[in-house]
């Protein structure tokens, strides 16, 4: 799979966010309870030591997206709904897939025709075949796992900054309206079907790569090419020649077996499609809990004084994870990473799968009198493991800075 698209967000659709909306900045006058809308769900950053994690207080912990990736979309037959990629369920284990595979061998005449002496299970000459799955590998791309927290649904204020990006659980707002965003929030078509991925101040942000997005429902398969992952020796076979001593003939030639690996029947990232909306009114990003990190689409620096970028993320996908056994597996690491980051944004990094080949050669049990052939291979079973060729999945990402509420400037 290639690159197709590399366009800015900054220039085609955050440009728009320029020029706020009639009614921006419109606050709630009466108490607020926590200064986000309600239904806004958000990785939770703080680094934190410890198995039960917990979101900040009044937040909880947003159990659709534990140990899944979140999506963007605006496509309201979407929201919320959930692909078949399996969850993980390890700590630090970049999401899994794998790949029924199909695989051959020949067996030349001369590694199967005996000698003189008694019957023997000789291997069959000739073209073999069999089928498998191969084992469970990753995408090659790097991910960092966070607790995934949802704001209070009794929250009636918004200092949320203008710019910030953040995904909505439209059972809370209205999936018809707005495209599932609260009021000052609008949704961004240019992000749908894309993950976001956190980058550097000063990359390229608000790029989108590997474009058109993906559907929740339909992520694309893909397949590795043919590759020889190994051979195996048929095993020499000892003969009777009637002397009373069982002689043995030169080793049969050793066996190349090739794979060909199918599409993969499951999808290659767990995850979890929701509302993608941006900030378009007003906010002073003040008194968001600390921790609560948001993605921002505006500059290559966070809001203010106090944001600061969240360590590790960059060039990582992001798995959300639970924090107690009450919520979730609860021994998930908090910031854990696992595979390597992206540092030339647009790359596409290969991945492999670890292949393991039964081959059975037969049991060719004719008796023939001895000829020229040297090699004399045994029937039966072989096993060969070996490595698959590579491939890329050309995951659709966006980049954006990612920005934590550090812990003195919160309330």
């Amino acid at each position: 799979m290639k690159l197709h698209l590399h366009q800015s967000l900054a220039s085609i659709c955050l440009i728009t966010l320029l020029v706020p909306p009639p009614n921006a900045g419109a606050q709630s006058s009466s108490t607020p309870t926590s200064a986000v809308p309600a239904g806004m769900v958000a990785y939770y950053t703080q680094p934190t030591t410890g198995a039960n994690l917990q979101c900040p207080t009044g937040w909880n912990q947003y159990q659709p997206g534990q140990y899944r990736l979140i999506m963007a979309t605006t496509n309201p037959s979407e929201f919320l709904v959930t692909n078949n990629g399996t969850p993980i369920s390890q700590d630090q284990q970049s999401p899994q897939h794998s790949h029924p595979f199909a695989a051959s061998w020949d067996i030349d005449d001369h590694a199967s025709k005996p000698g003189s002496g008694s019957t023997k299970p000789f291997a069959s000459a000739g073209s073999n075949n069999t089928t498998g799955t191969s084992n469970t590998g990753n995408t090659g791309y790097g991910f960092i796992q966070y607790l995934v927290c949802e704001s209070p649904s009794t929250s009636n204020s918004d200092q949320v900054p203008y710019g910030a990006l953040a995904f909505f659980d439209t059972t809370v707002t209205n999936p018809t309206t707005n495209g599932g965003c609260p009021t000052n929030w609008s949704p961004v078509p240019q992000l749908d079907g894309f993950f976001l991925m956190p980058v550097a101040p000063n990359a390229q942000i608000g790029n989108t790569y590997n474009g058109p997005g993906w559907n929740i429902n339909s992520f694309p398969t893909h397949q590795h090419p043919i590759a020889t992952i190994g051979s195996f020796p048929l095993t020499v076979l000892g003969l009777d020649r009637g002397e009373g001593t069982s002689y043995v003939k030169t080793m049969a030639n050793p066996v190349p077996v090739s794979v060909a690996l199918g599409s993969n029947t499951t999808a290659v990232l767990p995850a979890i499609a929701m509302a993608i909306c941006a900030k378009t009114g007003s906010g002073t990003g003040n008194g968001l809990p600390a921790g609560i990190s948001l993605f921002y689409s505006q500059t290559s620096s966070c809001p203010g004084s106090n944001w600061g970028l969240a360590i590790g993320a960059p060039g990582r996908l992001i798995i959300g994870i639970g924090g107690n056994a009450t919520t979730g597996v609860g021994s998930f690491t908090q910031g854990g990473t696992t595979g390597n980051s992206i540092t030339t944004l647009g790359a596409n990094p290969a991945h492999t799968h670890q292949v393991t080949v039964t081959a059975d050669v037969g049991e060719n049990t004719s008796s023939h009198d001895q000829g020229s052939e040297t090699n004399y291979g045994k029937g039966g079973s072989y096993s060969v493991t070996g490595t698959s060729g590579s491939a890329t999945i050309a995951i659709p990402y966006a980049t954006f800075l990612l920005c934590q509420v550090m812990p003195s400037n919160s309330n």
